[in-house]
């Protein structure tokens, strides 16, 4: 482990920044920052006008786990041991090799308050990584009951940081939303096409018949089981997303934290659409990355 000495010693303690990561559930670049006008985004637009935004930015795998897994050790998935998908229902979840590797754990040892809100997915262990404290309600897997909306683990993270207004420990702060995962009206989410629908280029050469299925409990017809009416489903997550996002960034001001604090917003991966999620094609892997 390492003790403060080699992580800067007390005395630089309140000089450290504050660090958030926010991460969404396959929700690749789709987002108004990055070119697509139809999604109702503007706190994350907002907020990437005024950051520094990736547009080459890649994830270690086209699916959940291996991706969380190598952003958070800093190693790719054959060599932190997320190969595969980890959690309970899992038949042969995979887990870490080294649950120290995990950013959690690093900033733990350095003095950093390290808190968990919503979902991780990188253990179906959460007691074994680096949080002091969690409001945690699942590994990724939708259906188990214990999930809670983008906008209730915002309204968590929104407590934590106010509780930390007097900035005198520095905090580490991972947080996890289930949206944008299918079923897209988890949390209450309803379709979005009131600015349109915008279909990606890369799905047109594929069958999206495996995809709408998902669509009957929105749209009792088959013939409104099409691509148009997935992405206005999708566009209704990322739009709480959004609202959630700007929660947390108005939690922040409010606690004159800004300032000192990293915020990083990314996702794990390419959309649930034909040719991105599940494939290590560009749309599978491209991530947003602020």
């Amino acid at each position: 482990m390492r003790n403060e000495t080699e992580c800067g010693g007390k005395a630089n303690r309140l000089k450290r920044p504050n660090v958030i990561i926010v991460s969404t559930h396959d929700s690749g670049r789709h987002f108004g920052c990055y070119g697509v006008e139809t999604v109702q985004t503007p706190n994350i637009d907002r907020f990437a006008s005024e950051a520094i935004l990736f547009e080459q930015m890649f994830a270690a795998s086209p699916y959940c786990t291996p991706s969380r897994g190598a952003l958070l050790t800093g190693r790719y998935p054959q060599a932190n041991g997320l190969i595969g998908l980890t959690g309970e229902r899992c038949k042969h979840p995979w887990e870490l090799n080294d649950y120290h590797q995990h950013l959690s754990q690093l900033m733990q040892d350095c003095g950093y308050d390290t808190a968990m809100f919503g979902l991780q997915h990188e253990t179906q262990f959460i007691e074994r990584l680096g949080f002091d404290s969690t409001a945690f309600h699942g590994t990724g897997t939708y259906g188990k009951g214990d999930e809670r909306s983008a906008l209730q683990v915002a309204a968590d993270a929104a407590a934590f940081l106010k509780t930390h207004k007097d900035g005198e420990t520095p905090f580490y702060l991972q947080i996890g939303f289930f949206e944008t995962h299918t079923p897209y009206d988890f949390g209450g989410c309803t379709p979005d096409d009131s600015g349109g629908v915008w279909i990606p280029p890369y799905t047109r050469s594929h069958d999206w018949s495996p995809w709408n299925k998902i669509l009957a409990k929105y749209y009792a017809d088959p013939a409104d089981r099409t691509p148009r009416h997935h992405i206005a489903a999708f566009q209704g997550a990322l739009r709480q997303v959004d609202q959630a996002f700007g929660i947390i960034l108005n939690a922040l001001e409010q606690a004159s934290l800004a300032e000192n604090t990293l915020v990083l917003f990314t996702t794990d991966h390419g959309p649930e659409f034909p040719g991105a999620k599940w494939k290590l094609h560009g749309a599978g892997l491209g991530i947003a990355f602020v």
